[in-house]
């Protein structure tokens, strides 16, 4: 399956290839065409690594 989408730091086109679940490759797309600025932002996963209390201890 391929996709396209805005790349979140350098705001080019991408087009992300993926095959049995995984991330196979990720190259710049071919030209700009009209719509690109209404493409999704890709980007990195994002971890949210806060905690909300700890030990009986809130927050």
């Amino acid at each position: 399956m391929k996709c396209k989408g805005r790349d979140a730091v350098t705001g080019q086109v991408v087009e992300v290839t993926v095959s049995q679940d995984r991330i196979v490759d990720v190259r710049s797309a071919d030209g700009r065409q009209a719509g690109d600025e209404d493409l999704p932002w890709i980007s990195a996963g994002w971890i949210d690594l806060q905690v909300n209390g700890f030990g009986g201890i809130r927050s």
